[in-house]
C-alpha cells in the first residue's frame, strides 16, 4: 500500500466540522543549574549521612546525660528491652571533666606525648617537611592527639593511669562505662585544641609566605 492509498484510508472531517489541533508532546527540560544540583545531590547526601550527621549527633551527645548501664531514670521499653532516654544537661559534662584531676593529668601526659611525637616526626621527615612543615605539622599534631590504637595495644592506659591520654580517657569513658555525654565532651576538648594549634601554626608558618601588599 503506497502513501496515497494510506492517506485515503484516514478518516476525513465532515463538511463544517472543525479539526482539533494536535497538541505537542510534553517535554521535560532542566536548566543547567538544576541539572548540576541533581548531579552533586547524591554526593552531598552521602557526606551528610557519613560525616555531618554523626558529627552533629556526637556534639549533641556531649551536652546530654545517658548511661546504658543505669537501671533508673527515664527510659522506654522496646520488646522487653529497657532503653534509657537522653537527658539534656547543657555544659555540665564539660564542667565535670574540667574539675576531674584525672583529666588534667591525662591532658599533661597527652601534651608530653604530642610534643615527643611531633618532634620525632618533624626531625625524621625534615626533607618532606621542607616541601609540605605546615601540612605535616598539622597532621602530626592531630595524629598525636588522637593516638588511640598504640595505647590500646601496648598499655590500655596502665599501669594505673600512668599512660592514660585524653583520647584513651574519652574512649574508655564512652565505650567501657557507656557514658556517652562525658566521653564525647572529653574528645571534643581535643578537637578544640587541634583547631587552636592549627590556627597558631597558620599564623606562625604560613604568614611569612603571604605576599606583601
Amino acid at each position: 500500500m503506497n502513501a496515497d492509498q494510506n492517506r485515503s484510508t484516514l478518516p476525513r472531517p465532515l463538511p463544517g466540522q472543525a479539526v482539533a489541533p494536535r497538541l505537542p508532546l510534553p517535554s521535560i527540560r532542566l536548566s543547567e543549574r538544576w541539572f548540576a544540583i541533581l548531579l552533586v545531590l547524591p554526593a552531598i547526601l552521602g557526606i551528610f549521612l557519613v560525616v555531618l550527621f554523626p558529627l552533629l549527633y556526637s556534639l549533641w551527645l556531649s551536652f546530654t546525660d545517658v548511661n546504658l548501664l543505669r537501671t533508673t531514670g527515664p527510659a522506654i521499653e522496646l520488646f522487653g528491652v529497657r532503653v534509657p532516654l537522653f537527658r539534656w544537661i547543657g555544659i555540665q559534662n564539660y564542667v565535670r571533666i574540667l574539675d576531674d584531676p584525672l583529666y588534667w593529668s591525662s591532658l599533661w601526659r597527652t601534651l608530653y606525648f604530642v610534643g615527643a611525637f611531633v618532634l620525632e616526626a618533624t626531625v625524621i621527615g625534615m626533607g618532606m617537611a621542607l616541601v609540605l612543615v605546615f601540612l605535616v605539622l598539622v597532621l602530626a599534631t592531630v595524629n598525636g592527639f588522637l593516638m588511640l590504637d598504640l595505647i590500646y595495644v601496648l598499655t590500655m592506659g596502665g599501669p594505673g593511669h600512668d599512660t592514660t591520654t585524653v583520647s584513651w580517657l574519652g574512649f574508655q569513658t564512652t565505650f567501657t562505662f557507656f557514658k556517652f555525654g562525658p566521653g564525647t565532651a572529653i574528645l571534643y576538648t581535643l578537637t578544640a585544641l587541634c583547631l587552636l594549634l592549627t590556627f597558631v601554626y597558620q599564623r606562625l608558618l604560613l604568614a611569612r609566605f603571604e605576599p606583601e601588599a
